[in-house]
C-alpha cells in the first residue's frame, strides 16, 4: 500500500473559521473552540452562540458532522475527538483554533484515523511547537 499522508486518509484537513463572528445569546448555533473539548467530546455549556449568518458562512468551510475528528490546533494542541451523532452537531462550527478531519471511509474509519493521529501526538505536538494539556 505504500506511505500515506494525511491528506491521501481525509476528504478534508482544515480549520475553523478565520476571524469571529457575532455572538446570538441562545440562537442554538454553535461556534467550538479550544477550551470546549473536554474528555473527547463538545462540552456545550459554555460554547459560543453565534447568528445563523455566521454559522452558515462557517459551516460552508467546515460541514461538521458524526465521525469526523476534531483536533485542537494552536494554544492547547492535541485535544482531539471524534464528532458524535447529536442534534447541536448539525448545528456546530469551529473556530481557527480547531481543525477539522474528515476520514477517507474507503481507506480508513474514524477510529483509525483517531488511533493513528493519537499514536503519534507527541510528534505532532513538538511539530507545531505547543503544549499538550
Amino acid at each position: 500500500m505504500g506511505r500515506k499522508s494525511i491528506g491521501d486518509l481525509c476528504t478534508l484537513v482544515t480549520d475553523g473559521k478565520h476571524g469571529d463572528c457575532q455572538n446570538e445569546i441562545d440562537s442554538g448555533y454553535y461556534f467550538v473552540s479550544v477550551k470546549d473539548l473536554i474528555n473527547g467530546d463538545i462540552f456545550y455549556n459554555n460554547v459560543r452562540q453565534i447568528t445563523k449568518k455566521d454559522f452558515e458562512e462557517t459551516h460552508k468551510r467546515t460541514d461538521l458532522k458524526p465521525g469526523d475528528i476534531l483536533l485542537t490546533s494552536s494554544g492547547t494542541i492535541g485535544r482531539m475527538i471524534i464528532v458524535k451523532d447529536d442534534i447541536k452537531t448539525y448545528r456546530t462550527t469551529l473556530q481557527k483554533s480547531v481543525a477539522i478531519l474528515k476520514p477517507r471511509l474507503d481507506i480508513a474509519t474514524s477510529y483509525y484515523l483517531f488511533s493513528l493521529l493519537n499514536s503519534e501526538m507527541n510528534n505532532i505536538i513538538e511539530l507545531a511547537g505547543g503544549y499538550y494539556c
